[in-house]
């Protein structure tokens, strides 16, 4: 039987490293298992081959096509001008394009996935087409081609569109206003003629079910790629420090304060240094704020703390290997599943969660795993336990992973999505 092909637009792909690639790339890599030919319409993230212009890449299973980046007014001002000079010219600028890309194409610098994606539809006839967001402009692209070639769409939520904490936590007046005011009309101008919508985390549906009513709703996690850790050992060190771990974004909402008071008070109740407790957070150096936040909150954790630059998700996995304590920070008011959290589990690690969260909650219950802790004394009481099986050489010994762990894996994952776009 020949394969259906399914158009997926995502404009994070590799070979950029973010955890938004990574959703669509597992479709991809696993997809022509379950009877699927994914074709990948995608930004050209390879600086070099921009000038190629449009490029296909294709192995008969599976095809991408990568459209090289058409800078606006905004961007081309800023790389001729940098980031002191026109300042207020270009906060209108973002200001416009973040409305306009909605209703045209001119000055939407991601157009070229929509074009491509038409013109590949008019040679290559496709079940369905998939858009994952962010960028949301991609749901726009969906309808369109959608309504112009009479196929069934998907809507795929990685976060909150209209609702997306992050704009009503830090966003300012002008950019909340935005989103209250004209982009909430807009998701509800386009989402609902999808023929079925996709969350990465069961929190997120309540949110968008308020801004586009009923409507099928199904999750599809993020997971985790049974391959990378397939061969991998626990990692042999003899240093003696007690090493703990943090891993992607930091969210100006997550409880960071909590985990880092119950840091200091088990230090400072058993006697240790910063030669005894490393604690790293992985990535965060892009985020300059967070990362401020993070060393200058406590002198005494000065040496303690640490953070780096993004570095490629493989050469993590190892850094995290090596580590003994996994931290996942939330805030209980703000339901979202992390994807850290499932490379946490599959690298058979102690997790240690604050504050509690209904989804992280559900899932680590589930699989047998995870230390809640609301307070800074349950966090500092947790890690004084944790660090005591460390020092006896039994921490994070043994472990197994559950059978229910299985099923979030990124290929079981794909599976079920094989599954209902063969109900559409």
């Amino acid at each position: 039987m020949e394969p259906k092909r399914i158009l997926i637009l995502a404009y994070d792909f590799p070979p950029l490293n973010s955890i938004g690639a990574k959703r669509p790339w597992s479709w991809f890599t696993y997809l022509p298992e379950f009877g699927y030919h994914p074709v990948v319409v995608t930004r050209q993230w390879d600086e070099s081959a921009a000038a190629k212009g449009v490029t296909v890449e294709s192995d008969g299973r599976s095809t991408i096509i990568r459209v090289p980046y058409r800078p606006n007014l905004r961007d081309r001002m800023l790389a001729r001008f940098g980031e002191q000079r026109f300042s207020l010219l270009r906060r209108m600028l973002t200001a416009y394009y973040s409305i306009a890309q909605y209703f045209t194409f001119v000055g939407d610098n991601r157009a070229g996935i929509y074009h491509a994606a038409s013109e590949h539809l008019q040679k290559h006839p496709c079940r369905a087409v998939i858009a994952t967001g962010e960028p949301f402009v991609l749901f726009r692209y969906a309808k369109k081609l959608s309504e112009r070639f009479n196929i069934p769409w998907v809507a795929d939520y990685r976060d909150g569109w209209s609702t997306n904490w992050g704009v009503w936590e830090t966003g300012g007046r002008l950019e909340q206003g935005i989103y209250r005011n004209i982009i909430r009309l807009v998701e509800r101008s386009v989402t609902p003629s999808a023929r079925l919508v996709t969350v990465a985390a069961p929190a997120l549906t309540p949110d968008i079910r308020t801004v586009i009513g009923e409507h099928r709703y199904e999750t599809i996690f993020n997971g985790y790629f049974p391959e990378l850790f397939a061969a991998m050992v626990p990692a042999e060190r003899k240093d003696g420090v007690f090493r703990i771990a943090y891993s992607g974004t930091l969210y100006g909402y997550q409880r960071l304060e909590v985990f880092l008071d119950g840091l200091k008070r088990f230090m400072q109740e058993k006697g240790l240094s910063a030669a005894d407790v490393n604690v790293t957070f992985y990535g965060l150096d892009m985020q300059s704020d967070q990362r401020e936040r993070l060393l200058n909150y406590e002198p005494f954790l000065h040496g303690t703390l640490h953070s780096t630059p993004r570095i490629p998700h493989e050469t993590l996995l190892k850094e995290l290997n090596a580590s003994d304590v996994m931290v996942i920070l939330t805030n209980p008011t703000r339901g979202q599943l992390y994807a850290k959290v499932f490379d946490y589990l599959a690298l058979k690690k102690e997790i240690l969660v604050t504050v509690t969260e209904p989804d992280i909650h559900q899932l680590l219950q589930q699989v047998g795993e995870g230390h809640f802790c609301d307070t800074p004394e349950e966090v500092a009481a947790t890690l004084g336990t944790l660090h005591a099986a460390f020092k006896a050489g039994t921490l994070n010994q043994g472990k197994e992973h559950s059978e229910g762990f299985l099923f979030y894996s990124r290929r079981h994952q794909t599976q079920r999505l094989a599954g209902m776009l063969d109900a559409l």
